[in-house]
């Protein structure tokens, strides 16, 4: 148990890069830094116990060489994963890279075997001229310094700012395909969307939550054109002719394909009416009828995704969004 939260801390720590870092040029170790990477780490910690059950708490302000302290707890045996924060004041000290040699030695004597991992967090900008070049040695000395050092990961300023932004939906999204590598239900829900462009998965999606949770199984096409999340989504996503999202990019004349820039209704139309060849029924009195049976897979996870992390409406659509997601031309 302690692997699978050893592995899912270290998978989230490089979850992705964030090319501007001047905003660590003003955030404090204390005020700022150490309490927005501990409720961070918390999410990641409490989502993680939804699918294994592990006790667990997370301190913060700690005395030896470690400012953020995770204990995870399972069958009597007690594991502890290390934070230390470095902010951009810190690596000002003459000193900075004999303290954090110091403190990293204090947390291994204090912690030994029972230490799954220790981190360090170099919080510095990498971006100002003013700077970039101080910090970008100092960042390559501490890397020097732990490169050979087992379970001791020096973590860039461009994947800190990156942990720091990733959202708590996209937070449920990874961990649940980490946990649900096997999970014949995405699986199948995946091949049923994988034909189909971002904003006709919106629809469907739309549709299916409006049976599964509104008990509506006729649904006017009026109704559909005024929600927020299809609203949203079809602003996300160019009206480009259908073809161009299965179309590799190297492979097509960019001349060729357009936005054509209809409005948001006329593309809902297009969308439903080729959604009809499958999924749905169009009605003539301008009302739309989910083929149920076609999509239990996809109401499945909508299902999991409302009780499971208590989302509303928008936030479980979009959830599946980027749960089932490599769409071309969707942007998250």
């Amino acid at each position: 148990m302690h692997y699978y939260m050893k592995k899912l801390i270290y998978y989230f720590m490089q979850f992705k890069r964030e090319d501007e870092t001047t905003e660590f040029y003003s955030l404090k170790h204390n005020t700022d830094l150490c309490p927005r990477i501990k409720v961070k780490i918390d999410d990641i910690v409490s989502k993680y116990n939804k699918y294994r059950t592990i006790t667990y708490d997370i301190q913060g302000f700690k005395d030896e060489g470690t400012d953020v302290v995770v204990r995870l707890s399972y069958k009597n045996n007690t594991k502890y994963i290390c934070f230390q924060i470095k902010s951009n004041d810190d690596l000002k000290d003459a000193n900075y890279l004999p303290k954090i040699k110091a403190q990293a030695l204090d947390t291994q004597n204090s912690y030994g075997s029972n230490l799954l991992d220790y981190y360090i967090l170099v919080c510095c900008d990498l971006t100002s001229n003013n700077v970039k070049k101080s910090n970008m040695n100092k960042l390559r000395q501490i890397e020097a310094a732990f490169n050979k050092v087992e379970n001791i990961h020096v973590i860039e300023p461009s994947y800190v700012m990156g942990f720091l932004k990733i959202s708590s939906l996209q937070m449920d999204v990874a961990i649940k395909n980490k946990m649900s590598n096997e999970d014949i239900i995405i699986k199948n829900a995946i091949d049923i969307v994988i034909d189909l462009t971002p904003t006709e998965r919106a629809l469907l999606y739309y549709l299916s939550y409006q049976y599964i949770f509104k008990g509506n199984e006729i649904i006017m096409i009026e109704d559909i054109y005024y929600n927020n999340f299809i609203c949203e989504t079809y602003i996300k996503v160019k009206d480009y002719s259908r073809q161009w999202f299965f179309i590799d990019d190297n492979k097509y004349n960019k001349s060729s394909y357009k936005d054509k820039k209809r409005k948001t209704k006329q593309r809902i139309i297009e969308d439903l009416d080729f959604l009809s060849n499958d999924y749905i029924d169009l009605l003539e009195n301008n009302s739309v009828v989910l083929n149920i049976n076609l999509v239990l897979p996809i109401i499945s996870l909508i299902l999991d995704g409302s009780i499971r992390y208590d989302y509303d409406e928008s936030e479980t659509l979009n959830y599946l969004m980027i749960l089932l997601g490599g769409m071309k031309g969707y942007d998250i």
